[in-house]
C-alpha cells in the first residue's frame, strides 16, 4: 500500500520494522539491532536491517529497544548510525524494576543515493543481555520535508 502525502499529491516513503527474536547484546559494546520482520515498507527502502531511502528529504527515524531483566541501576542507549557512523544517540536509566525500554527519535537528512540507517543499542549491566523481539524493539520513519 502506498501513503498519500496531505493534499493527495504524491506518496510518502515509510517503513516499519520489528526484531523477530531475541538478540544478545554484550555488555558496554554499540550493537547494530536486527530487524528480520518488516511490517511495511512503501518504497522498498529497507533491506538487512538498514534504511536506505531512495527519495531525498528529511525523515523522522523512531526506534525502541526493550530489555528484560536488565536490572535497576544499568545504563543503556540507542543510538542512529548514518553511513556507518553514530550519528544521534540517547541514554537512559533502568527505573524501579528489572524490566526496562528505551524509545527515541531523531529527524536526519537523507541525499536520497548514498545515504544509510541503522539503529545500535548497547547496555552496562556487567553481563550479556538480550533485547525483547517483536513489538518492544522496532524502527520505523517516514519523509516529512524535501
Amino acid at each position: 500500500s502506498s501513503w498519500q502525502a496531505v493534499g493527495g499529491i504524491g506518496t510518502i516513503p515509510v517503513f516499519s520494522a520489528s526484531n523477530a527474536s531475541h538478540q544478545a547484546l554484550t555488555t558496554g559494546v554499540l550493537t547494530k539491532i536486527n530487524f528480520a520482520t518488516e511490517g511495511f515498507d512503501t518504497n522498498s527502502d529497507f533491506a538487512s536491517s538498514t534504511f536506505t531511502p531512495t527519495v531525498a528529504g528529511k525523515y523522522l527515524l523512531c526506534g525502541s529497544l526493550g530489555f528484560a531483566t536488565i536490572g535497576s541501576a544499568s545504563r543503556i542507549t540507542l543510538a542512529f548510525y548514518k553511513n556507518g557512523v553514530n550519528n544521534v544517540q540517547s541514554m537512559n536509566h533502568s527505573g524501579l524494576d528489572d524490566s526496562l525500554y528505551i524509545t527515541y527519535a531523531a529527524i536526519l537528512d537523507a541525499d536520497g543515493s548514498s545515504d544509510y540507517f541503522d539503529i545500535y543499542g548497547r547496555q552496562e549491566s556487567g553481563g550479556d543481555v538480550n533485547v525483547y523481539g517483536v513489538t518492544s524493539t522496532f524502527f520505523a520513519g517516514f519523509k516529512i520535508a524535501e
